[in-house]
Order: structure tokens, then C-alpha cells, then sequence
């Protein structure tokens, strides 16, 4: 370990029913960090940029997903004041306020319960040229919703001005969802002239077949294509395999590499949107995920997290490492680091994670599942990790 790195780890069950990888993925995905440290630029007019996604984007009644909205500023000088607000639509069931990180005390109607119907907010005093903030939030469908519901969301981000901006996207509920589906990029933010890798990941829950398999990734705009693995048909931004038929059980991966095109704006958002297509059970079967980096320039903080065994077998204990550093140049002060546990594990007991806040999981002696744990670390210095 190089000077100063600071590495947490804890074990987590796997639960006892097959998930093929999809659990472990996803808690690949939700290390977010807080430091102290902005992005600046020098010209003329703030543009504030919304972005909210929803991942899975296919779930079946009484499954669990999770809401990501973004904020970000890909103009030239700092916007003031804004608020930022993500509407709970009809179909979801209640939740508790405390599952969504920095919330407003305002927020759905100032209970600690949010609703349908309610409004989440979050407020930033100052949003820095080619900065972008992100939260997340788990939301369960309840068992009794009908197949084939569109449950819509929509964001909007304000100042004292009026609405900045607005954006939209849409949940889909299926009885017959049997694929697993997840999207990973190697680096979040990307530079001008950087090149991401984006690693799709699949796989078949179902006892039997998945016949007629296509994959399905369109890519973020600002960008140009590079490569993908073995198969690959592309046509402009679109990329797509015929994957044929996944067999009960299988796992597989593909992946595919852009480059961000020279002259993009710090702050714009990068979307790209993966979808598997196939039959099952007799009818038609889809799994949407997605994923939204940004533009900017590298962050001094560095995160990454690796789980010991994937895939994992139902009831089999895995171990997670996370592992934060300083890459600039100067010292960083009151740096925090926080996992969410993903649904459908097994709780995790406080006394096997180390290092952790004592108020991690709402201070209790075990983790549940959409509870977060965090690391706080003081002073990072130049070269710690």
C-alpha cells in the first residue's frame, strides 16, 4: 500500500437465492465521495445541466431500483442559490427519508417518511463551472403493480430566477423480467481527448432460456467510438451484439471503449444506456441499465472499490475493499467515503467493517440492505491513499 492510502473492508453474505452477479455489481457502483474541492473557470454565462436515471430500468413488482439525479454546471462562472427537486410518481412505495443523502429537511413534506406524490430537494449554496453534484435514493415497487406500468420521473433544478432546467426518464414494470443487466464506466469524470471503457454485464436468472438475445448500448454524445469486444455491430453512437441464447444460470460480459471529443465543455453529461432484448418463458423479456458520467477534469480524490469473488454463489461470504486516495498536489481536508449496501443482501454486522463512522447504518450494530456506511478521514495528503 502506497504512503497514506487509506483501505476499509468488510465481508458481505451473499443472499440464498441466485442473483448471478447483479448484487455484486451494484455495489460496485454506489462509492461516492465528498471532499473539499472545486473546479473553476473564467468566462462568461452559468448553464446548469439536469439529469436524472433509473437503474434497473425494467423491474418486476416488488423489486428494488435506484433513483440517481445529477446536477451540473457546464458554463463559465458559479451558479448561486439553486435547488434542485425530484418528484416521487405514483407506483413506488413509501420509503424513509433518511435512505436519501443531503435531503433538505424540507423534503417530502418535512416527515420522515417520503411518499408518492412528494417532492425530494436538495440546495446548493454554489455550483462551480464544470462541477457536478450526484445522489441517490432506493425506491421498491409495490407487489400488487400491475405489468406493463410506466412510472415516470422528472427533476428540475431552480434559482431564484425560475427553473434552470428539466429532465425526465421513465421506470418500466414486467412480470417477466429474468435477465440481469448492469453498466460500469472506468472513470467518471472524463477529460477532453480521455477514453472511457464501459464493461456491460449480463446474465440469466431464469431456469430456463433465453432465446433471440440481442444487447443493445447507445452511446454518450461528445464522444467517438474507439473499439468493442469480439461481435460487435456499430452504427453511429449505437453498438449491439447478437448474444443468441443465454442459458439458465449463465453470466457473460462485453465491453466498449470512446473517446471524449476535444472541445466538450466541462460539466456536460455523458448517458449511455445499455438494453438486453430476448424471449423467455414464451414472451418477450427486456433488462435496461444505465449509466451518466461527466466532463471534467480529474478529481484529486480517487476511489475504488473490489470485491474478492465475482460472481458469487447464494449464501457464499465476499470480502469488499475500498481504497481512497490524495493524487494532487496539495493536502485535502474532511474527506468522507460511503457505500451503499445493495439490495437483497444479508445484513452485515458494524463489528466486520473497519474503520467505519459509528453512525454508520442509522448508528445501529448491524447494516441492512439500502443503509449506508462511511469512512471519514480528516487530512489526506498529497500522495496518501
Amino acid at each position: 500500500m502506497k504512503q497514506g492510502q487509506r483501505t476499509v473492508s468488510y465481508g458481505e453474505v451473499w443472499p440464498s437465492v441466485p442473483d448471478v452477479f447483479g448484487l455484486a455489481n451494484k455495489l460496485t457502483t454506489v462509492l461516492m465521495l465528498i471532499a473539499s474541492c472545486f473546479f473553476y473557470s473564467n468566462a462568461a454565462m452559468a448553464d446548469v445541466v439536469t439529469g436524472i436515471r433509473v437503474s434497473p430500468g425494467v423491474v418486476a413488482p416488488g423489486a428494488s431500483t435506484i433513483v440517481e439525479v445529477t446536477v451540473a454546471n457546464d458554463g463559465a462562472t458559479p451558479e448561486l442559490g439553486l435547488t434542485v427537486d425530484a418528484l416521487l410518481p405514483a407506483d413506488i412505495a413509501s420509503f424513509s427519508r433518511g435512505l436519501v443523502l443531503g435531503a433538505s429537511s424540507s423534503s417530502c413534506g418535512g416527515n420522515s417518511t417520503c411518499s408518492p406524490g412528494e417532492l425530494i430537494r436538495w440546495t446548493l449554496t454554489e455550483l462551480n463551472p464544470g462541477q457536478s453534484v450526484t445522489w441517490d435514493f432506493p425506491v421498491t415497487i409495490p407487489v400488487a403493480t400491475a405489468d406493463g406500468v410506466a412510472i415516470p420521473w422528472s427533476v428540475e433544478a431552480r434559482d431564484a430566477g425560475g427553473v434552470l432546467d428539466q429532465s425526465s426518464t421513465t421506470l418500466d414494470v414486467s412480470t417477466n423480467v429474468v435477465a440481469n443487466l448492469t453498466i460500469d464506466e472506468d472513470k467518471d469524470p472524463a477529460a477532453p481527448g480521455e477514453t472511457i471503457t464501459y464493461t456491460i454485464r449480463y446474465g440469466n436468472t431464469a431456469p430456463s432460456n433465453i432465446t433471440g438475445t440481442n444487447l443493445d448500448v447507445s452511446l454518450p454524445p461528445n464522444t467517438s467510438f474507439v473499439s468493442a469486444s469480439g461481435g460487435a455491430s456499430v452504427s453511429g453512437n449505437d453498438v449491439s451484439w447478437n448474444l443468441g441464447t443465454l442459458t439458465a444460470g449463465s453470466v457473460a460480459q462485453q465491453t466498449v471503449q470512446v473517446t471524449v471529443d476535444n472541445g466538450t465543455a466541462l460539466g456536460s453529461s455523458l448517458p449511455v444506456v445499455a438494453t438486453l432484448t430476448g424471449t423467455a418463458n414464451a414472451q418477450a423479456t427486456a433488462a435496461r441499465a444505465s449509466q451518466s458520467g461527466t466532463v471534467g477534469l480529474p478529481k484529486v480524490i480517487q476511489a475504488t472499490i473490489n470485491i474478492n469473488r465475482l460472481p458469487a454463489q447464494p449464501g457464499e461470504q465476499v470480502m469488499v475493499n475500498i481504497n481512497v486516495a490524495n493524487s494532487g498536489p496539495l493536502p485535502v481536508a474532511n474527506v468522507r467515503a460511503l457505500v451503499r449496501i445493495p439490495a437483497g443482501m444479508n445484513n452485515t454486522s458494524t463489528g466486520i467493517i473497519s474503520g467505519e463512522n459509528s453512525s454508520s447504518c442509522g448508528g445501529n450494530s448491524s447494516c441492512s440492505p439500502n443503509e449506508w456506511v462511511f469512512w471519514d478521514f480528516p487530512l489526506l495528503n498529497p500522495g496518501e491513499g
